[in-house]
């Protein structure tokens, strides 16, 4: 009898122990997937960012500056929570014969499916970019982003920052361009922290006022709200000199004493 109950003690404490290693190898493993599609996603919208900027950054190139680069059509930009389906951009390209060639690039956000996320139910969008060169057809598609955009919004903005509703009727009140994101983790568990990766950028639109760049590009401040994050890095004094910080550069297009320092 003795016998017996020293097995059944022992079987018991095996099974436990069995048990307790295989909960810390379970969470251990939901760590290591949690951990993996954060950072999958973070690099996803971090490359998503990436190229965004650089397309944005060329609208309006060597454009009539009475007329607007932008169209959202499709799309309505005056409500501030909506989000853009449709936005088709352009530049003028220079010709080694002294013409123009117009190059649209479009971007389109169309819905992929649905997912849980925390609970609720939430739409996931992709969006396609495609281009046009003078009077060619659009082009296959040029980038993609991730299939699972939960949010994505361009917004152009004034000099104040404020959101300008009208922006094909009043593009002289467009100064730069607001462009918001969020992407949703691919796989996702209870050991997931922040499921949804949340992006923003403001960009300064190329003024094309020869008097304040060179070849259409804003290189030297004009308002203190030139000088947003990351615009005064690129942004220099007409000396060809460059800024050393945020301040720096608001001193100078204050017109203050140690703007030339």
């Amino acid at each position: 009898m003795e016998f017996l109950y020293d097995n059944m003690v022992a079987t018991i404490i095996a099974t436990t122990v069995t048990m307790i290693l295989i909960t810390i190898q379970l969470r251990a493993t939901q760590k290591n997937v949690a951990r993996a599609s954060r950072n999958a996603v973070k690099e996803e919208a971090q490359t998503f960012a990436t190229w965004l900027e650089k397309d944005l950054e060329q609208i309006g190139a060597n454009v009539d500056p009475e007329e607007a680069a932008f169209n959202f059509k499709g799309t309505n930009p005056h409500h501030p929570d909506s989000i853009t389906r449709n936005f088709i951009f352009y530049r003028d390209s220079l010709l080694s014969t002294g013409d123009t060639v117009r190059v649209r690039t479009r971007y389109r956000v169309r819905k992929e499916g649905t997912t849980i996320v925390e609970g609720d139910t939430t739409n996931l969008y992709q969006l396609t970019r495609k281009k046009k060169i003078g009077s060619g057809s659009w082009s296959t598609i040029k980038g993609l982003s991730t299939p699972t955009l939960e949010y994505f919004k361009i917004d152009m903005l004034s000099r104040n920052a404020d959101r300008v509703k009208s922006p094909e009727i009043y593009p002289d009140s467009v100064h730069s361009i607001r462009v918001r994101f969020s992407a949703v983790a691919p796989y996702r568990n209870r050991r997931t922290i922040l499921p949804v990766t949340h992006v923003g950028s403001v960009l300064l639109l190329r003024d094309r006022d020869e008097s304040s760049g060179v070849g259409g590009t804003l290189t030297i401040p004009q308002e203190k709200s030139d000088c947003v994050p990351k615009g005064w890095k690129v942004l220099k004094r007409p000396d060809g000199s460059e800024f050393s910080n945020a301040a720096a550069c608001k001193s100078f297009a204050s017109g203050s004493p140690s703007a030339g320092g």
